[in-house]
């Protein structure tokens, strides 16, 4: 179907998209590499509306990967989106639905939930210790949570991106003993590199997928 909006958001910050909506209900596409359609955020969309000359803001609503339907109980107002904070980029459509489409919905109108996914058992690998970029784990579009774990006796740095990771920022430092967070929702690869000399042991990369 033909979209009202259509925006590639760049980075991970607030963006006003260029259009002025009037319809209370919307229906919203949102896509991004690596990314399944999944019930985890993909981040959040709020309406700006012009109260006598000032702008006001409604109240932060989450976003899903893939399609949903929202409702906005206003008449005219601009809309604002924040991605998730490891979001590179994503590509968000959004369409101002009819009273005809609206009543062919046959729903009670906010969101189109998901049922929540069954998660397998976690599973648990080991990445040897290295002083060169090592993939730590490959992009997998069924992980849904997970973290990963330093038992090396040097520094970790980790990036999310697929990237090379470096031993500095902008790559996430995980001391000794300590771990690091997967993203919830995040399916990208996973690249590390340990600081020298000679580092010691590995690291374990624990996760849950979706079955």
């Amino acid at each position: 179907m033909p979209w009202d909006s259509e925006q590639t958001i760049q980075g991970n910050t607030k963006t006003v998209l260029p259009y002025s909506f009037s319809s209370a209900v919307i229906a919203v596409d949102i896509t991004a590499t690596n990314q399944q359609p999944t019930w985890y955020q993909s981040g959040f969309l709020r309406a700006i509306l012009d109260v006598d000359g000032e702008p006001f803001t409604g109240a932060n609503i989450q976003t899903q990967f893939g399609q949903q339907v929202i409702n906005f109980p206003f008449s005219i107002y601009t809309l604002e989106f924040t991605p998730r904070v490891w979001l590179a980029s994503a590509t968000i459509k959004i369409k101002q639905l009819s009273s005809t489409q609206i009543g062919a919905l046959n729903m009670g109108i906010n969101f189109a939930p998901q049922p929540p996914e069954q998660l397998g058992s976690e599973v648990v690998t080991t990445v040897n210790a290295s002083i060169t970029s090592v993939p730590l784990d490959p992009a997998n579009p069924n992980r849904r949570d997970g973290f990963i774990v330093n038992r090396s006796n040097r520094n970790l740095w980790v990036v999310m991106s697929g990237a090379a990771a470096t031993a500095a920022a902008p790559s996430n430092l995980v001391t000794p003993g300590s771990n690091i967070e997967i993203p919830e929702g995040y399916t990208g690869a996973i690249n590390g590199i340990w600081s020298g000399p000679t580092p010691t042991l590995n690291c374990e990369v624990h996760q849950f997928n979706a079955i």
